[in-house]
């Protein structure tokens, strides 16, 4: 389910995505996660083109799993992604996403940050709404759980 978001959030640009993480089990993601990885792939896909997408995640694993997996699903929806990395503000309190996400200014391609249910209810100023797989960026969203 695609929806506009709320155009007060601070996003520097429409090539840019905050993620929640996917739900985790012992060794991996559970396999409801991985099926809402598989249309959350298919959505982006949809909204972005043939744009490469260069996956950012937080150090847990959960978050890591997560990417891997979106990006296996971006590559087989024809995409071009990445998994960039860990970046460590990711999963460091409620202001980082806000304090760092105007690195992502003028990205050619479209940047996904995958963090955790907190610091992104306070970016997106809400209070609930932000279930796992859930991707927000400035022009849409894609529903996850």
């Amino acid at each position: 389910m695609k929806t506009k978001t709320d155009k007060t959030m601070s996003f520097p640009n429409g090539n840019c995505a905050v993620m929640r993480h996917a739900d985790d089990r012992r060794g991996g993601i559970t396999d409801t996660s991985i099926q809402v990885l598989q249309r959350v792939a298919k959505d982006l896909r949809e909204q972005i083109g043939e744009k490469e997408v260069r996956i950012f995640h937080s150090p847990l694993r959960r978050a890591m799993w997560t990417a891997q997996n979106l990006a296996k699903f971006l590559r087989q929806e024809s995409n071009t992604a990445i998994i960039a990395g860990p970046l460590e503000w990711l999963y460091c309190g409620e202001e980082a996403i806000a304090r760092h996400i105007d690195e992502f200014e003028e990205p050619e391609d479209f940047v996904v940050l995958i963090s955790h249910q907190p610091d992104l209810e306070h970016f997106l100023c809400v209070r609930s709404g932000v279930t796992n797989c859930s991707l927000f960026a400035r022009d849409f969203r894609i529903k996850g759980h």
